[in-house]
């Protein structure tokens, strides 16, 4: 179908507030992302109308545009081809302060509004590699899948392995891709960034993290790694040891990676604005990487690797202790939260939290545990399941004007993408919204009481309850349970991971189709037909 993107981008500008009110424009994987410089100019209605727009939302300073998942990209791209190349608004990387600090708001407000202002920095590092994550993680859930049902000969074990290549490769390789956006998202060069990550991740390094052997290195038993390949090399021989580092890479991190990149970030500043023209091709690229990776391998890496295993911890403990048998109120308040989350984009700082919650319980027990994969994915198959709700109610009351809306958003949302359901129709419904948060939280109980993990990232929805769960217990759930709780409780030995989501996501169904019919066939009946008329 064709459609007129020079007036859908003209009448994004409109809404918006015209140009010169657009500081930065970028995408995620279903909106259109906007920061304006007073959003008392951005016109919500005018930007709702826009054809092919299913939802508006505006938070601190940010307009959110809904498209769904591949259209936004094709918006986008249309967008800034429709924009004069001296416009400020196709400059989507002009820099800007991630944190400011507003003399006429109060503490609390400014604390918020740079808690808000790190956590989107954070998404656009970690956005644009939300494909990866996917392709990775299903690659690794593949692997394990065939795994445990394949049988062991040579064809099957060869389709293994190449899921294995795939997913170990991507995860690995995760400092490369960080470094890049990272280094972008800074306003530095981000060849620098890849450069950096790329080094961090040399084939002559030792593997920190692999998915065929995980125990290659471990922190806390330094006995355990192989004395030739953690043999330390010093810049100053002098030094008495004081500048040497052991040649350990590191594969599949994030937090170090940040930092060092950061590092690099402000060397190039730094040399770029005291080098002469003359010199300044040599000395710019020399310094920032050179000086870079020293320090990082030196100390500022070891700091990082530190902090994303307490981090890791932290997340792991903050999951055991408020869900143990039989009693799941952490998973249920988290799951409710959920939701909220998605709406405001919050829920993007979970990226960085989960993919070192994977690596870190992979190197420990050689197959990764998350738990923040099977939140998402209850809270996902609710809004869906509400939206399968409202069809059905719409289809009793005989209103077919938004059923087509309603069909899609629903799909979508079961697929893992709720952007459509929530600001193209439960929001805008309220109790809908409202409900599919309770329900969530009923499907997470049972998350938390029956202490359901996914083997990685990748899609929360039916396709990743498939894939990314293991669905015969094995040796690594059996020392990871035995380690986190310190005994194989009764529900671990009786079902799988994947027959557990599967339970949880059949509870969360059931809750949010029936509670969203009670309100839509009698208290809310009103304001339904209202809605869609």
């Amino acid at each position: 179908m064709n459609y007129d993107w020079n007036k859908i981008s003209s009448e994004i500008n409109k809404g918006l507030g015209g140009k010169s009110n657009i500081e930065k424009v970028y995408h995620c994987a279903t909106r259109f992302r906007a920061v304006v410089k007073n959003v008392e100019l951005v016109d919500k209605k005018e930007l709702e109308s826009i054809e092919l727009a299913k939802g508006v939302n505006i938070a601190n300073g940010e307009v959110q545009i809904i498209f769904g998942a591949g259209l936004v990209n094709k918006v986008f791209e249309k967008y800034e081809a429709s924009q004069d190349d001296s416009s400020s608004v196709v400059k989507s990387e002009q820099k800007n302060k991630t944190f400011k600090w507003q003399k006429d708001a109060s503490f609390k407000d400014n604390l918020f509004l740079n808690i808000r202002s790190g956590i989107r920095a954070f998404a656009e590092i970690f956005i644009p590699l939300i494909p990866l994550f996917i392709a990775g993680g299903i690659a690794l859930a593949l692997t394990s899948f065939i795994g445990a049902f394949g049988s062991k000969n040579s064809s099957v074990l060869g389709m293994q392995k190449f899921f294995d290549i795939i997913g170990g490769a991507i995860l690995g390789s995760l400092p490369a891709f960080v470094g890049y956006t990272a280094m972008k998202k800074f306003g530095g060069n981000p060849f620098y960034g890849l450069a950096i990550g790329i080094i961090m991740i040399a084939p002559s390094l030792m593997n920190s993290w692999s998915q065929s052997s995980y125990e290659l290195f471990n922190l806390n038993d330094p006995a355990a790694a192989n004395a030739t390949t953690t043999v330390a090399y010093t810049l100053f021989p002098k030094s008495w040891g004081f500048f040497s580092f052991p040649l350990i890479g590191y594969q599949a991190q994030v937090v170090p990676v940040l930092m060092i990149v950061y590092l690099g970030y402000w060397l190039e500043r730094l040399m770029t604005k005291i080098s002469h023209e003359t010199i300044a091709i040599l000395s710019v690229p020399l310094v920032t990487v050179f000086v870079t990776i020293f320090l990082g391998f030196w100390i500022i890496g070891p700091i990082g690797r530190a902090i994303s295993e307490y981090i890791g911890l932290a997340f792991e403990k903050i999951w055991t202790y408020t869900n143990f048998p039989f009693f799941g109120i952490g998973g249920a308040l988290i799951a409710f939260v959920y939701p909220f989350l998605v709406i405001t984009g919050l829920h993007q700082g979970f990226l960085p939290i989960e993919a070192t919650l994977v690596t870190t319980t992979a190197k420990d027990f050689g197959q990764g545990f998350t738990w923040i994969t099977p939140i998402a994915t209850v809270s996902n198959i609710a809004q869906g399941m509400v939206g399968i709700g409202i069809l059905i109610a719409l289809l009793v009351i005989k209103k077919d004007k938004q059923i087509s809306k309603v069909t899609s958003s629903a799909i979508s949302a079961n697929l893992g993408i709720t952007e459509p359901a929530l600001f193209g129709v439960n929001l805008p419904l309220k109790y809908p919204l409202i409900i599919g948060a309770i329900a969530s939280a009923v499907g997470g109980y049972w998350l938390g009481m029956s202490q359901t993990y996914a083997t990685s990232q990748g899609s929360a929805s039916w396709i990743g309850n498939i894939l990314q769960f293991s669905w015969k217990n094995g040796d690594a759930e059996a020392k990871f349970y035995t380690a986190k709780l310190n005994f194989n409780y009764v529900i671990h030995n009786a079902m799988s991971n994947g027959v557990k989501m599967l339970i949880g996501n059949l509870i969360t169904s059931v809750v949010a189709i029936g509670a969203t019919l009670g309100w839509a066939l009698t208290k809310g009946k009103k304001e339904l037909v209202k809605w869609a008329e």
